[in-house]
């Protein structure tokens, strides 16, 4: 059965973090320099250019203080920029995975990697563990800080925005834009998997059967189900009469050319189970039949967070709220954030 990531358990440094050297001794002949300082072992740590640390005094990890642009290949990380967007979760991912972090003196000490929910949310709320605020800012949403729609639902902005636009939209760590501008992709930290998620369906009464044909509900109620796919509105899904699932033409919008026609079916707002649609037969008006897209196996659930310039308001865009209804192959309108280790300054 999926578990759903919540809040982040309280951090502790990153493996990869070095190690403070030990001084249990000091004070002896040996801790003492030439001028007979004591040397107390501290060491302190930094991040690389473009990043911030979290905490920021004894930074666990290193978060792209900006959304990034993505400059020959690599993440770049600056205010004035546009946000990289139209990269799949996966693409993004990469882009992380391939990035090296370099410390002062300009060496690799480490690679990247996206950042996680919890890396993501803690960078945000200001808190390391659990607690924080709703919002980079405090506990209630203000739509005058960031590049998001007004609190009554109305554009503000005529698309994507340079990086730090709005300075007020920061967190007490100093990252930018985690709220409005570009989505981002966040780690869920969960794999997709179809034979579980018929499992967890099946446990909570909806019994589900796969064969050639389709989907089909060989018991339970159709209600409660929600069918979750770009260009897929209302997010319902209906059962004929042998309880093969599908959706109505008239819930693609605007047009079969802009459906991406896959997506997930489950319960609640955050459904698990990849399924893809076919139009049966292919022609206007047709039904779309639910089928398991079993080629998502074991890939990536994507987490995306903070609303965009174009849609969220009010506490949909807290940092707690997550969307996890895109496959890992969608390239939409979202931008990531990668995270490092903090390195020995």
């Amino acid at each position: 059965m999926l578990l759903l990531l919540g809040c982040a358990a309280p951090q502790e440094a990153p493996p990869d973090r070095p190690a403070p050297v030990d001084t249990a001794d000091s004070g002896t002949p040996d801790d003492t320099d030439e001028t007979g300082t004591i040397d107390t072992g501290l060491v302190t740590y930094a991040c690389p250019l473009g990043m911030v640390g979290v905490p920021a005094d004894s930074p666990a990890w290193c978060i792209d203080a900006y959304e990034v642009a993505v400059v020959d290949g690599a993440p770049v990380s600056e205010a004035g920029l546009l946000p990289a967007v139209g990269l799949t979760y996966e693409e993004s991912a990469a882009v992380c995975a391939a990035s090296a972090a370099i410390d002062a003196t300009g060496t690799v000490y480490a690679m990247r990697h996206l950042a996680t929910v919890e890396e993501w949310e803690d960078a945000g709320d200001g808190v390391v563990g659990d607690g924080g605020t709703a919002f980079p800012w405090g506990d209630a949403f203000d739509d005058a800080r960031c590049v998001t729609l007004d609190t009554a639902g109305a554009t503000q902005f005529d698309g994507l925005q340079p990086t730090g636009s709005m300075p007020g939209c920061v967190s007490a760590f100093g990252v930018y834009d985690q709220i409005g501008n570009a989505w981002e992709w966040t780690d869920s930290g969960v794999l997709l998997d179809a034979d579980a998620s018929i499992a967890a369906l099946r446990d909570v009464g909806f019994f589900l059967v796969e064969d050639e044909a389709g989907l089909r509900l060989a018991g339970g109620p159709v209600e409660g189900m929600t069918l979750h796919a770009a260009g897929l509105q209302p997010p319902t899904v209906s059962a004929d009469a042998s309880g093969y699932l599908y959706a109505t033409s008239d819930q693609v919008e605007p047009d079969p050319a802009n459906f991406f026609a896959r997506g997930y079916l489950g319960t609640g707002e955050t459904p698990t189970l990849p399924v893809r649609l076919v139009r049966t037969p292919d022609t206007d008006g047709s039904p779309w039949i639910v089928h398991v897209a079993r080629e998502y196996d074991g890939r990536p659930l994507p987490d995306k967070r903070g609303c965009a310039w174009y849609t969220g308001t009010n506490n949909a865009c807290a940092l707690t709220m997550a969307s996890r209804t895109h496959l890992p192959d969608f390239d939409g309108t979202i931008g990531f954030r990668c995270v490092a280790p903090p390195y020995v300054e």
